[in-house]
């Protein structure tokens, strides 16, 4: 999972670094706003793993930043703003509920760029950017049916948002190809 998240930063802060030569920069800026601490171990620590790894993949090309634990709605809109106007080049906005606040903000600063995580909704600056949760959680249908002594398997979820329906659809479909019934 480490290598997955590293990677997609590495790949979005290279599209930032094209940059047209009329658009170039010395160094680009990028910013990542976070819905937890980087100490979390989960979702947080890996994007903030990420951030590290593309900071030190590009040297003094790249220099970034972030601003942990900002709740979402309102908070999340006048983080992304403050990055917006501080100089990032690109914005990564790494929950699921920042979706809205990232786009309002990215009509107000057509010239950043917006990285929204596990999103449905674009724009021409805004992109969204995903894992294949959905992978393991197959797997883990095909463990639960396989374990099951009563033919019964469970699964909780938080929020009905596309990741977590896809993740239920997933497990639901793996325990259905080892135990049909």
């Amino acid at each position: 999972m480490k290598l997955k998240w590293t990677g997609i930063a590495v790949a979005t802060a290279m599209a930032a670094l094209s940059l047209t030569s009329a658009e170039a920069v010395a160094k680009t800026k990028a910013c990542w706003l976070y819905v937890g601490s980087v100490g979390d171990f989960g979702w947080t620590y890996q994007h903030n793993e990420g951030r590290k790894a593309a900071a030190k993949h590009f040297g003094d090309k790249l220099e970034t930043t972030f601003v942990e634990n900002v709740a979402e709605g309102p908070d999340a809109e006048r983080a992304i703003t403050r990055f917006a106007r501080s100089g990032c080049n690109i914005i990564f906005t790494t929950s699921f509920g920042y979706m809205d606040a990232t786009l309002k903000v990215a009509k107000k600063f057509p010239k950043v760029k917006f990285e929204h995580a596990t999103g449905y909704k674009t724009a021409p600056n805004v992109t969204t950017y995903n894992a294949k949760f959905h992978q393991g959680r197959y797997v883990i249908g095909q463990i639960a049916a396989r374990t099951s002594k009563s033919g019964i398997a469970g699964y909780i979820v938080s929020f009905p948002i596309p990741e977590v329906i896809a993740g239920i659809n997933a497990f639901m479909l793996g325990a259905q190809s080892v135990n049909p019934d």
